[in-house]
């Protein structure tokens, strides 16, 4: 991690560009209907559960460089990004995409249960990445 620094000690305005460039916004998918998949798998784990996947999110969030372990691109997808957290024996992932540069659309998340990504996990989440690119032109 980085150390945080206090405004007086940044000594002009590049260095507090600098420091805040790499802040990233998480967002979490909406359906047609107004349903967050990936808000409502969040609210059904346990407080451990909840407490490391947004501890892992926050490393994301924050660092320009997150360690493959925690966040990495899916190959052979449609840019599709995995989150990873693990707590005890049981493995989360949520997936996304990119939207420019510091936004990140979480689309769907489960616990996974074998060593590969579901294949219809992967398929569920680039449908949807079209459905948000689809709406924000239609909507401007």
């Amino acid at each position: 991690m980085f150390a945080v620094k206090t405004r007086e000690e940044c000594v002009d305005n590049v260095h507090i560009f600098v420091y805040y460039s790499c802040i990233k916004t998480i967002r979490f998918y909406e359906t047609s209907s107004g349903k967050k998949p990936v808000q409502e798998f969040l609210e059904n784990l346990t407080d451990k559960q909840l407490e490391k996947v947004t501890w892992v999110l926050k490393l994301i969030r924050e660092l320009d460089r997150v360690p493959t372990n925690y966040f990495k691109k899916l190959v052979n997808t449609d840019n599709i990004w995995e989150v990873r957290a693990s707590v005890g024996g049981n493995s989360f992932r949520l997936l996304g995409f990119f939207c420019g540069q510091h936004l990140i659309v979480l689309t769907n998340s489960f616990q996974k249960k074998s060593q590969k990504t579901p294949s219809q996990g992967i398929q569920l989440a680039e449908k949807r990445k079209k459905e948000y690119i689809e709406r924000r032109k239609t909507n401007g």
